[in-house]
């Protein structure tokens, strides 16, 4: 299992207007054969990612990551 913390940028509505907002997101990852498990912060199963032809553990880190990143 690993933990990530990445820093986005949050669209938030407040009723009135939306502003943006850094925020912190923490993911806890689990390692299975073939795919990663994403958690949320509050420990609810968010996506499996695959990680097919991904040879070692830097690259099954760095596609996880990149993945996250890339969600809104």
């Amino acid at each position: 299992m690993t933990t990530v913390k990445l820093t986005v940028t949050a669209k938030i509505f407040d009723g009135v207007q939306t502003t943006e907002q850094q925020v912190e997101r923490k993911y806890t990852i689990d390692w299975h054969k073939g795919y990663a498990g994403i958690r949320n912060e509050d420990g609810y199963f968010i996506q499996d990612i695959s990680l097919k032809g991904l040879e070692n553990k830097e690259e099954r880190l760095q596609h996880v990551v990149d993945t996250l990143k890339s969600w809104k």
